[in-house]
């Protein structure tokens, strides 16, 4: 029993170390579902299924080129209104992993946020949708998952952090640039 005692801090506050960021984003009701007129829709889902034993907890920043998006925790998904054409889209948690997509106007595209264990901590990788997990499931999670915008407090610290994701950009990204076959979200893979 005392050892119980014991831990119980211990593991309170390991709990409290693997929240999300609440601070760094604001729920929006009712989710948006449908492009604006003359944009793409893509919707970043990281849904829990792929953190269970992956860990992975917190939030992780993601960019369209050098420009802030949000902190995206688990469970949670953000839509994003993009233009039509080419973006390079960035996540970073100790290492960055990027993602080519060619946007349609008035087209809705679907991106999965994935936890990679390391051995000193968590990455993420950027997944396209083009049609490797059944829309049906993608449906499902975009109408389930709580969808997030990002607050003041999220861009100012991501201002904060603006010389850290650019080392990490130059740093990776011509890593990235050398892949034989780099994740590309297709123009066709919208719907």
């Amino acid at each position: 029993m005392r050892r119980f005692a014991l831990g119980l801090p211990l593991l309170a506050s390991l709990v409290a170390g693997c929240t999300p960021m609440a601070g760094y984003f604001t729920v929006v009701r009712p989710p948006v579902t449908e492009p604006e007129p003359g944009k793409a829709l893509v919707v970043f889902l990281r849904p829990r299924r792929f953190e269970a034993f992956l860990g992975g907890a917190e939030a992780a920043p993601l960019y369209d080129g050098d420009n802030y998006l949000i902190h995206l925790p688990p469970k949670y998904q953000f839509a994003y209104q993009a233009e039509p054409g080419t973006h390079t889209f960035m996540i970073t948690g100790i290492t960055a992993d990027f993602l080519a997509a060619d946007l349609v106007a008035g087209k809705k595209y679907f991106v999965v946020v994935e936890p990679r264990p390391l051995f000193s901590g968590i990455a993420y990788s950027l997944r396209p949708q083009n049609g490797q997990i059944e829309q049906a499931t993608l449906d499902f999670w975009h109408l389930r998952m709580r969808q997030i915008v990002p607050s003041d407090h999220g861009r100012q610290e991501a201002q904060k952090q603006d010389a850290v994701r650019a080392r990490m950009k130059v740093d990776y990204y011509t890593e990235w640039l050398q892949k034989p076959q780099r994740p590309t979200l297709e123009a066709s893979s919208g719907r």
